[in-house]
């Protein structure tokens, strides 16, 4: 009797941790994004950003929520729709996803492209915090030192015009 309640607790509670923790992605769901991306890879924006909101819109408990929303963003910000891009990217940003370093890295460029030079800034410091080290570092580095004077000059810009 005590190994058949063990049978029936481990049973429980391995279904639970389930539940609990996020099924892995079934094989359609793996499929559906893999297109996706590839379309992304290929170069074909806007089918890649289509087939990212199918994927979301169909898969809505999927694990892979964060990575389709995230490549949505990506389409849209090579598709020159900036403000579609950091609508998603900071809309679904979430810094314990695995994914953080590079939703930050895209906000970081696509605000830049904006015109929202402080905002671009703290968003590519933060990929900076968050990123594994990288060839690409110091340029980043850079370009938040760029980014930085760029929102200087905006600010007194935009102090000097309010007195005129």
């Amino acid at each position: 009797m005590a190994l058949i309640r063990r049978i029936f607790l481990v049973l429980i509670l391995s279904l639970s941790s389930t539940a609990l923790f996020g099924a892995a992605p079934s094989s359609v769901e793996k499929r559906d994004l893999h297109v996706a991306q590839t379309k992304f890879d290929m170069t074909f924006y806007a089918e890649a950003e289509k087939l990212s909101a199918d994927f979301c819109r169909d898969h809505t408990n999927s694990t892979l929520l964060p990575e389709a929303f995230l490549l949505q963003g990506k389409a849209r910000f090579e598709q020159s729709n900036y403000v579609g891009a950091a609508e998603m990217l900071l809309s679904h940003f979430n810094p314990r996803d695995p994914f953080a370093d590079e939703y930050l890295y895209y906000l970081g460029f696509t605000q830049a492209r904006r015109g929202q030079y402080r905002e671009a800034a703290d968003a590519l410091e933060g990929y900076l915090q968050t990123s594994p080290p990288g060839t690409q570092r110091e340029s980043i580095r850079r370009k938040v030192e760029e980014l930085r004077q760029k929102a200087h000059k905006q600010s007194n810009f935009a102090r000097s015009a309010a007195y005129h």
